[in-house]
Parts: C-alpha cells; sequence; structure tokens
C-alpha cells in the first residue's frame, strides 16, 4: 500500500470530483495531465494523439501554465479550487484518522480500514457525509464549527432515519410538534424549561457547552442523535454537538437531541424554548 501524502490526495481528489470549478484555460492543460497519465499507462501513441487532438502544444498559455510540469500544474490547480471555491468544495474525511478519503460520498477509509455504515445493537444503519447543498446549515457563514468537526457529523440514509424516529418519537408523525400523547406530550407539560433561541440569536457558542452539560450526564464521545424530522436525523458525538449547535438548530421544528444509550432527552421547541427531561427507554436498539 502506498504511502499517504496530503498533497497527493487532495489534489487526485479535486481532480476527480471539482473539475467543474476549473478555469477554460486549466480545462485545456488539463488534456496535458491526461496524457501524462496515458504515458505512464504505457500509452504513449494515445497520448501523443492528446497533444495533436487538442493542440496543446499550440497555445501559448497552455504551455506556460505547464511550464513547471504537469504535476506540478496539477497541484496548482487542485489548490486554486480549495482556496477560490473553499465553502462549495466538501473534502470527505475518516473521522478516525482525518486522512482523506477516494470520493465526497465514500464510508469506507482505505487507509486505515475504518467502516462508517454504523453499526448498533446487531443492527446496521447508514450514514453519508454532509452535504454542502443538502446540508447548507452545516456550511454557514454564520456558524463556527471546523472542518475537523464537520467531519464527525453524519445524515442517516431514509430508512435509518425513520427507524430511529420510529424508535424514539413512537409516533406516525410529519413533526414532533404534533405529537398529542405518549412520552413526548408528557415531557412537554412537565419537563425541566429552558431557552434556546436567545443564545441562538446572540450566537453564543458556549451556551450549551455551560447549560446543556450539567444537566445531561453524558461522556464527550457519547453518540448521539439529533432528529428533526422521520427523514432527518443526524449521528454524531456529544461534544461536537456542544460545540456546533447553533448549526444543529437553523430548523427550528421542534428537534430532539438523545442519547443511544442513556435516557436524558433535550426537546428543542419552534418557539425558542425548550425541555430537558428523560425517554421511556435508555438504549435506542435497532432491530
Amino acid at each position: 500500500m502506498k504511502t499517504y501524502d496530503e498533497d497527493d490526495e487532495l489534489t487526485t481528489y479535486v481532480w476527480n470530483h471539482y473539475s467543474k470549478f476549473f478555469t477554460p484555460l486549466e480545462v485545456k492543460a488539463g488534456w496535458a495531465v491526461f496524457a501524462d497519465a496515458k504515458t505512464r499507462a504505457g500509452s504513449p501513441n494515445f497520448a501523443e494523439f492528446i497533444w495533436k487532438r487538442h493542440a496543446l502544444a499550440e497555445d501559448p498559455a497552455v504551455m506556460e501554465a505547464l511550464a513547471e510540469g504537469v504535476e506540478t500544474f496539477r497541484r496548482r490547480t487542485a489548490r486554486r479550487v480549495l482556496q477560490d471555491h473553499n465553502s462549495e468544495v466538501f473534502i470527505n474525511r475518516c473521522a478516525k484518522c482525518n486522512r482523506v478519503v477516494r470520493t465526497p460520498k465514500a464510508q469506507q477509509c482505505l487507509w486505515c480500514g475504518n467502516d462508517w455504515h454504523r453499526r448498533l445493537g446487531g443492527s446496521s444503519f447508514v450514514t453519508r457525509p454532509l452535504d454542502p447543498s443538502d446540508d447548507w446549515p452545516f456550511f454557514h457563514t454564520s456558524v463556527t464549527i471546523s472542518e475537523s468537526d464537520r467531519t464527525q457529523i453524519h445524515r442517516l440514509d431514509e430508512t435509518s432515519s425513520r427507524f430511529v424516529w420510529d424508535s424514539v418519537v413512537q409516533q406516525d408523525l410529519p413533526s414532533t410538534v404534533l405529537v398529542r400523547d405518549g412520552w413526548l406530550s408528557k415531557l412537554c407539560d412537565y419537563g425541566i424549561p429552558f431557552e434556546w433561541r436567545r443564545p441562538c440569536n446572540e450566537r453564543d457558542d458556549l451556551w450549551a457547552a455551560s447549560h446543556l452539560r450539567p444537566r445531561l450526564p453524558w461522556r464527550d464521545n457519547t453518540p448521539i442523535f439529533f432528529i428533526s424530522r422521520p427523514t432527518w436525523v443526524v449521528l454524531t458525538s456529544f461534544d461536537v454537538f456542544l460545540r456546533c449547535w447553533r448549526a444543529f438548530l437553523f430548523d427550528d421544528e421542534g428537534s430532539l437531541l438523545v442519547s443511544m444509550e442513556h435516557p436524558e432527552v433535550a426537546w428543542f421547541l419552534p418557539d425558542g424554548q425548550g425541555r430537558l427531561g428523560r425517554r421511556p427507554e435508555g438504549e435506542i436498539r435497532l432491530g
């Protein structure tokens, strides 16, 4: 197995998945990168055809871009894309070793073997990395969230989300605010109240750590679900939620913060208030 090189992996990642951000010159000069790969693969005649087909040697701008060599051009282009389109490029990193994995939607690291097709209680549920388009609150400029924390936040797929919703909410409803009976109704009436909207509007990133940590006796690495809708459930660790809590609450739809292992729960209501209490079953059992 080859040695991991961060710059090389980022370069390959950008060229394979984000060429849409290349300039017209980079696109044209990029054919030289393709030709170079063909030469190294033992197809020099095809590489020569590419140079002639796209008239690369006849374009002074292309030759200037390639003046320091194909590999230097390739890396320089990737760095420019990462700098100019930072908020639009998702770098999928392994949560265990923090190395770049092969594709934006990969769920296994070839470097350390980490597999984040999540498993619990003998059954598995599928997650994916955050996507800048679908999960834009976690990429919004108004929230404080590091790239390291972002890689530890995972969306469950629809089937897994519905399973968690059914296990926790235990009612076939599109939102928790529609609950009229059951344990959530009791939590709304008798739970310990708290206010989350004001510190959220004031961009108080430390509020969750100072107000929720003392009331939720969970370890930092405790896996938690943040449940917004039957098809929208996020998995992360307690400490990541505490640091990035405002990003989770862009949608104030009555979301639930629950632990896989413990009975405590926090309910963030749409009116900016919340309730702390306990749910009937401590461990979320899948399957």
